[in-house]
């Protein structure tokens, strides 16, 4: 049978993985790319949108800030990019 190895909702096979370059990157680079291209989602662009408004509202404003927002894009981006990074540790 083939060898596939399940990457977030997509199955890709060890022959496409090697193809791609992937097999070639340490974790960190691969973490790296999955960041990016998970920041790229639309729940997470959303997310990010969000952050833009923030920022404006608060500027200038002492004591208030977005931390909030930037940690619900973090927790997105990372719920995103993590099961496609630890998928080729094993």
């Amino acid at each position: 049978g083939i060898n596939a190895e399940y990457m977030g909702s997509v199955f890709v096979s060890n022959a496409q993985r090697h193809s791609s370059g992937m097999s070639e990157m340490n974790p960190t680079q691969l973490q790296k790319k999955y960041e990016e291209e998970c920041s790229k989602t639309p729940h997470c662009l959303e997310i990010m949108h969000k952050i833009e408004k923030c920022n404006k509202r608060v500027a200038g404003k002492e004591g208030m800030n977005c931390l909030f927002h930037h940690t619900q894009y973090w927790n997105c981006v990372d719920h995103c990019a993590m099961p496609k990074t630890f998928a080729h540790l094993v």
